[in-house]
């Protein structure tokens, strides 16, 4: 019969238990049954293989043997009432107390097990916060840019507004002899408009900001745009499908012109850019549709933001082919 125990293996003084026990001291077991509980028996010795350990079958009232779950298991054959061979299967309690669960050293994988899954939980749980942080702060940054993408420059100063002015009938606003009437009143500026664009005009002694070397180098040159255009890719990320890519190479193109003249103007402190300058600028970018000029690679967006986030480094690289206008 199986009696269970409260108290661990008696293995400091196995041999005066046994004797107290078992009729015949070559019988004392102390072990565990199929439920995990400490006892002990008095039943004939088995032989038990390496790597197992000996367990009491409380159901069919015999000895049986189990996987070894402990640490460092037995490395060869033995008697199950051997306790002296090198790594014996034994078990102790943590606790001896009548109201503690019975604990056993063959739970110290299960232990292990646990913490190993809980800490891989942690880990994932982590990983996932950190790149749907990721993702959010970058649709953060990169939706304000989108914002961006009129052909001319919506925000003015309070001093430049003329929204309320009808839409000339002449160019008597103009002396470059290069703009023409646009959409709105407030578009209607002429380079020589701006007592910075002025500067540039007599250092260059030429008679419109678009005859300016600068001009040209910065504004229509198409290396030039196509550097900001990677740039551009890095800072926001793949155009969208529906986001027409000559508008980004205009939008890059007024940026350029803006901070050549004006270096820094401000968030929402912006000016209306000249006519001549926004014409020359729409001619130079045309849409692909009507024109056979080619744009570098991105105009789809192939790859999702994910995607993009972990691996954005690889927008560095790629050349692009040019073509003109025939």
């Amino acid at each position: 019969m199986f009696n269970v125990t409260n108290k661990s293996c008696p293995y400091h003084n196995w041999t005066s238990v046994a004797r107290d026990r078992c009729f015949n001291p070559g019988e004392f077991h102390c072990l565990t049954d199929e439920y995990g509980r400490i006892g002990w028996v008095c039943s004939e010795p088995i032989w038990v293989e390496k790597d197992r350990c000996p367990v009491f079958n409380v159901v069919a009232k015999k000895m049986d043997t189990t996987s070894c779950l402990q640490t460092r298991c037995p490395p060869y054959n033995y008697r199950s009432n051997d306790i002296d061979v090198e790594y014996a299967c034994r078990y102790s309690m943590d606790k001896e107390s009548p109201t503690t669960p019975f604990t056993t050293k063959a739970t110290d994988t299960d232990k292990h097990n646990i913490e190993l899954i809980v800490a891989l939980t942690m880990v994932t749980l982590v990983t996932i916060t950190v790149v749907v942080a990721g993702i959010i702060l970058y649709k953060s940054r990169r939706q304000p840019n989108r914002n961006e993408d009129s052909d001319s420059e919506p925000q003015i100063d309070n001093e430049d507004s003329t929204e309320n002015e009808n839409i000339p009938s002449d160019l008597d606003w103009c002396s470059c002899e290069n703009c023409t009437i646009m959409p709105t009143a407030r578009e209607c500026k002429c380079c020589n408009f701006y007592t910075a664009i002025v500067s540039r005009l007599e250092e260059a002694s030429v008679k419109c900001i678009t005859q300016h070397e600068g001009f040209v180098a910065n504004c229509l040159n198409r290396l030039v745009l196509e550097t900001s255009f990677y740039e551009y890719l890095h800072e926001n990320g793949p155009l969208d499908e529906n986001e027409l890519i000559h508008k980004v190479y205009r939008h890059l193109a007024y940026r350029r012109f803006v901070r050549w003249i004006w270096q820094r103007m401000g968030k929402n402190n912006r000016r209306i850019l000249p006519s001549c300058v926004v014409n020359k600028i729409r001619t130079a970018f045309p849409s692909q549709q009507y024109c056979g000029f080619k744009y570098p690679p991105g105009s789809l967006k192939f790859i999702d933001d994910l995607h993009f986030l972990l691996k954005r480094q690889m927008w560095h690289s790629t050349s692009s082919v040019f073509g003109t206008c025939g």
